[in-house]
């Protein structure tokens, strides 16, 4: 699942060479994530698997914990663009804001996301400058759903209010029970069905308050 969601572009960009071993570097690092999970996979493991030395894998990584952000990195801004669903002045709101919210929780929901984030709260918890820096990046950051609610308020179709607000209050009703129970190995992933279910009462109870009657 996880390997599926970075698309690779080698034959549509010319890349260096450099940037060809930072890939190889990666994609390693996906593999032996897939097989071994995180923690038990090592930086020899992945240079290994990348047919690089290790030295190699440190010029370009200087940690196992920088490598795993990035390769989230790369996952959530391919997500964005992938999951990108344009507003549709034609199509009910509450089916487009379902479909906006399953996907989110589809991959706060991968279990190998999870696993990165857990192994990422490890190594921030004592660097809190660079988890707030690294936080702002993707709290700042343009997102499908962000732009559909701005769209939406364009539309006069949702009460215009600040998109950064709305998109945290939509979010804040799904990870109650589809992200941070499975982080914190309390409850198990959500089925699809539930996922749809989580979807729907969120986008009526957000749509309820703040779509234009």
């Amino acid at each position: 699942m996880l390997r599926d969601k970075i698309e690779n572009d080698m034959d549509c960009v010319k890349k260096t060479r450099s940037e060809l071993k930072r890939a190889a570097n990666v994609e390693a690092a996906i593999e032996a994530f897939h097989q071994n999970g995180i923690n038990e996979t090592s930086m020899d493991k992945i240079a290994e698997l990348a047919n690089v030395s290790k030295r190699t894998v440190y010029n370009h990584f200087a940690s196992k914990e920088i490598l795993v952000t990035q390769i989230f990195k790369e996952i959530w801004r391919n997500l964005q663009i992938s999951n990108d669903l344009p507003y549709d002045k034609h199509k009910p709101l509450d089916s487009q804001l379902e479909k906006l919210l399953v996907d989110e929780m589809k991959f706060s929901g991968c279990p190998e996301y999870i696993e990165m984030i857990r192994f990422a709260m490890g190594y921030f918890i004592h660097k809190p400058d660079e988890m707030r820096e690294y936080s702002d990046e993707f709290m700042n950051a343009d997102t499908a759903l962000k732009r559909w609610l701005k769209s939406a308020m364009e539309d006069n179709k949702i009460k215009s209010i600040d998109v950064e607000e709305a998109n945290h209050r939509l979010l804040d009703l799904i990870k109650g029970k589809s992200f941070w129970p499975q982080l914190l190995r309390r409850d198990p992933l959500l089925t699809d069905q539930e996922r749809q279910a989580l979807a729907k009462d969120s986008a009526g109870m957000f749509l309820a308050y703040y779509g234009v009657k």
